[in-house]
């Protein structure tokens, strides 16, 4: 039984009881009092008529009787409604005790375990606080090695950005050679004629000065090569002697195209004519678009070129230079 739910029964009833005890006690007491004030009125009565009769004498005696027999009984029901207060006080005690003891221990129990894990939490969290001031101790000293790693990069990024500029400008100069240095179609027209004029005056005789690498028919990145048309053999090549008694009309380029074959045929009109296969530069793996001017030696069974390598101008656009 929870004192919380019949509390109200047992203070209501503790209060009856000690209302009716009060009021009992007041009522014998007030019986006494009467019984008391009765005995002193006979007892003066006798006094005044200065007689000791004995009805008078047996109505105190009665009254007094009556008095002590309302003290006794007041005194028993006094003390029983002391025993009944008593027993109730103490019945309320335990039931409070029970009621009230109980959710105090709990409560108890339930504020050490939240101390604890307080305690616990607080364990944890001031762990926790020393790994962030680790962390933190540690991220400052990465950001102080940054610094220093950054403003060791700054410089290192400045020398190489002095050093890039350096290498555009060597870039943009070797550009400027290589366009210095590059034959441009018209030049391989006007150098070719030159070279079939100077041929057709020597004959055989000057066909030396087209083996020499060092010799005038070497420009810029441009030669003079020489062909028998009528055998189909490679007569002078400055850049790869080896190549000199080879058939020139079976070299094919990275497409598969007999590409002097067409030459030849090219070579036979009297101002010479243009061709293009596909052949890597020098030094170089992948294949370029090289074009090459071709035409044939007056009375001699030669044939002469050069060539150059050019993605931009077409073959049409070649042509109009041999007008």
């Amino acid at each position: 039984m929870k004192l919380g739910k019949h509390f109200d029964v047992y203070i209501a009833a503790v209060v009856v009881l000690f209302l009716s005890s009060f009021s009992l006690s007041y009522y014998w007491l007030y019986q006494n009092k009467k019984s008391t004030e009765s005995i002193f009125q006979a007892y003066g009565l006798t006094q005044e008529n200065g007689s000791k009769s004995a009805g008078t004498l047996e109505k105190i005696k009665l009254l007094t009787d009556l008095s002590l027999k309302n003290q006794q009984t007041h005194m028993v029901m006094g003390l029983i409604g002391s025993i009944v207060l008593l027993f109730l006080a103490v019945s309320l005690g335990i039931l409070a005790k029970r009621a009230v003891m109980l959710p105090m221990k709990r409560a108890l129990e339930s504020l050490t375990m939240s101390t604890h894990q307080v305690k616990y939490a607080s364990n944890q969290q001031a762990e926790g606080i020393e790994q962030v001031n680790k962390a933190v101790i540690h991220l400052e000293k990465v950001v102080q090695g940054n610094v220093v790693n950054a403003e060791e990069s700054s410089a290192i990024a400045e020398v190489l950005h002095n050093q890039a500029g350096h290498l555009k400008n060597a870039v943009d100069q070797l550009s400027s050679l290589a366009r210095v240095y590059k034959a441009t179609p018209e030049e391989l027209v006007k150098v070719v004629r030159a070279a079939a004029e100077f041929l057709s005056k020597k004959g055989d005789a000057g066909l030396p000065e087209f083996r020499n690498k060092q010799g005038r028919w070497v420009w810029k990145d441009a030669y003079i090569f020489v062909h028998n048309h009528q055998n189909g053999l490679v007569v002078a090549h400055p850049m790869k002697p080896s190549d000199e008694g080879t058939p020139f009309m079976a070299v094919k380029d990275y497409r598969g195209t007999a590409f002097f074959v067409r030459g030849s045929e090219v070579a036979k009109n009297h101002r010479g004519g243009w061709i293009e296969y596909w052949w890597p530069k020098p030094g170089k793996k992948k294949p370029s678009r090289k074009v090459t001017y071709i035409m044939r030696v007056p009375n001699t069974p030669y044939q002469l070129g050069a060539g150059a390598y050019d993605d931009k101008l077409s073959i049409t656009d070649l042509e109009q230079l041999l007008r």
